[in-house]
């Protein structure tokens, strides 16, 4: 973990609270690779907001830091583009403690869903 990436987390803790930054490596490492295994990567870190304030402050945290974030939501995708980069230069920005599905309309065929809902 470089310099920057250390600030941009200790800023973040007294915002995201214990279950909001994970450092630990054998609990980051499925996040780490696609779905499918074809796609992997380093992160150093997992930042996982639990509402839309708690996103803010992790992208201001971010730009201010000037850390790389790579979103993931269900980490579900079938491209790697959730996938972080191999060189360990990017934390991951997790939507999974946002998990909640808000709305079903089945006449409408619709759902409102946050983020971290898996599909």
């Amino acid at each position: 973990m470089n310099p920057a990436q250390t600030a941009f987390l200790e800023a973040l803790r007294p915002v995201l609270g214990p279950k909001g930054i994970i450092t630990d490596p054998a609990l980051i490492a499925p996040w780490e690779i696609d779905w499918r295994r074809r796609f992997s990567g380093h992160a150093p870190a997992i930042v996982a907001p639990a509402d839309t304030g708690q996103v803010q402050a992790v992208l201001r945290a971010a730009a201010e830091h000037r850390v790389p974030l790579v979103p993931q939501g269900g980490n579900s995708s079938m491209v790697g583009g959730a996938t972080p980069p191999a060189d360990g230069s990017a934390l991951i920005l997790s939507m999974r403690r946002m998990n909640r599905i808000r709305r079903i309309d089945a006449g409408a065929g619709m759902v409102v869903a946050e983020a971290g809902v898996w599909l």
